[in-house]
Parts: structure tokens; C-alpha cells; sequence
């Protein structure tokens, strides 16, 4: 299984100012979603489902953005 940190670091990647966006949603510092992508934090589950929620409120950002 691919680790959750990599899987985060991939999405960040796909797209432009995902990283931004994400520290926006969850109230945190973008440098705090760097480390977690960068795999020097570790990440609780709790915490994995509290970004992945944010991770598609930001796809559905960006899916409005575009329409």
C-alpha cells in the first residue's frame, strides 16, 4: 500500500497551488502540508480523513473555478 504521505505528495502535484489551497481548508501553514507530503511529519488517521475531506473540497474548488 502505497504510504498516505506519498499518496498526498502525488495529488499536491497533479496541479498548481493545491498546497495553498489545502493549508486554507484545514486552517494550517503551507510549509505544515510540506512536511506532511515530504513524509518529515508523521500523519494519524484522524488526521489522513480531516485532509482528505479537504482534498475534495478543493477538487470541487477547482471543478467550479473551471466551469
Amino acid at each position: 500500500m502505497k504510504s498516505l504521505n506519498k499518496a498526498l505528495r502525488e495529488w499536491l502535484l497533479e496541479r498548481r497551488g493545491r498546497g495553498m489551497a489545502l493549508a486554507e481548508k484545514l486552517d494550517c501553514s503551507r510549509q505544515y502540508i510540506s512536511e506532511i507530503s515530504k513524509m518529515e511529519t508523521g500523519l494519524s488517521l484522524t488526521k489522513w480523513d480531516e485532509i482528505q475531506w479537504a482534498m475534495l473540497e478543493v477538487e470541487s474548488d477547482e471543478q467550479g473555478a473551471a466551469a
